[in-house]
């Protein structure tokens, strides 16, 4: 679980092609040992570190799924816009975006 975190660290300290592997393996090993705890956090600092990455078309993806998985849960908290990956959810998503926000 901690691979996350410390891919998008090294992802926003200039080491984008080791941090968002590290993070791709880390979230697969999670899923494979169906940890879903904190996933769509996970998902948000993904599409965060692809986003600063230049990988535009992968992070809206992860965005896309993050929203899924929140809509599922009806996890909202994180939604709150604190959190870093609020604003480039609405920003990448638009409509959509707004709209989860404004449900929230």
């Amino acid at each position: 679980m901690l691979g996350v975190p410390q891919g998008w660290a090294l992802a926003h300290s200039g080491h984008e092609n080791e941090g968002v592997p590290l993070m791709l393996k880390s979230l697969a090993e999670l899923r494979r040992s169906r940890t879903r705890f904190w996933l769509p956090l996970h998902l948000g600092l993904l599409g965060q570190a692809q986003y600063h990455a230049g990988q535009q078309e992968e992070a809206t993806a992860t965005l896309r799924r993050m929203a899924r998985t929140i809509e599922r849960r009806k996890d909202r908290v994180y939604l709150n816009s604190a959190l870093p990956a609020t604003r480039l959810l609405h920003k990448l998503l638009g409509h959509h975006g707004a709209e989860m926000m404004r449900q929230r």
